[in-house]
């Protein structure tokens, strides 16, 4: 891949817009002990453009404050994320999400509640659907 190959990603932003401006993504993910995984997801969203970044996790409360490397991620759990309107406009959901009924509830949230806009769905969440599903390499099934 080139730099022309995307060149929106590389545009100079007019400076009379602000984050609102590039849209809002959701992630949905990181269960207990793969936190990591959903923030990772997150930081991308961000380097890629996007003007804010919400995380919920699969977990009762969100692990950390914040993201010490990325402090303007906007951390939470799954449900304060997925109970509220943020005017979230792209979703991923499943990036180290686990297989617990934290796991579960989430996604079925985010499908019920904020369903209609586009996902991106980390084969991660395709455990929650029972057996099968898209499996890019074995350490995702």
């Amino acid at each position: 891949m080139r730099r022309d190959d995307l060149p929106a990603l590389f545009a100079v932003r007019d400076p009379d817009t602000h984050k609102g401006s590039f849209g809002t993504v959701g992630v949905v993910g990181g269960g207990r002990g793969m936190e990591g995984a959903a923030l990772l997801a997150a930081r991308a969203a961000l380097k890629t453009g996007a003007g804010k970044v919400l995380v919920g996790f699969a977990q009762d409360a969100a692990p950390l404050p914040c993201d010490p490397l990325q402090p303007e991620l906007m951390l939470r759990d799954a449900r304060s994320l997925l109970d509220t309107d943020w005017g979230v406009t792209a979703w991923v959901a499943g990036c180290g999400i686990g297989a617990g009924a934290a796991a579960a509830h989430a996604l079925s949230e985010l499908f019920v509640l904020r369903g209609g806009g586009p996902v991106v769905l980390h084969p991660g969440g395709l455990n929650r659907r029972g057996n099968g599903g898209l499996q890019p390499h074995g350490g995702d099934a």
